[in-house]
């Protein structure tokens, strides 16, 4: 799947990432449950006035097998 339009986010409380460029030029990212869009900025403690979130990512499916 490609990032898609932050419209388009589900809101059945699965897991997605959430991104968007700042204002000067870094990408920001965050990983929350799509019924809680109470966006904060993500883990840099930017606000939404400098990285107001454009496009979700859903979250790959863990392996079936374990690894180990």
């Amino acid at each position: 799947m490609e990032w898609q339009p932050i419209e388009t986010a589900p809101m059945d409380g699965s897991f997605i990432i959430l991104g968007s460029w700042s204002e000067n030029g870094d990408w920001c990212m965050d990983f929350v449950e799509a019924n809680e869009f109470e966006f904060d900025g993500g883990d840099w403690g930017m606000s939404r006035d400098i990285c107001p979130y454009t496009h979700w990512h859903a979250v790959a499916k863990p392996p079936v097998e374990a690894l180990f």
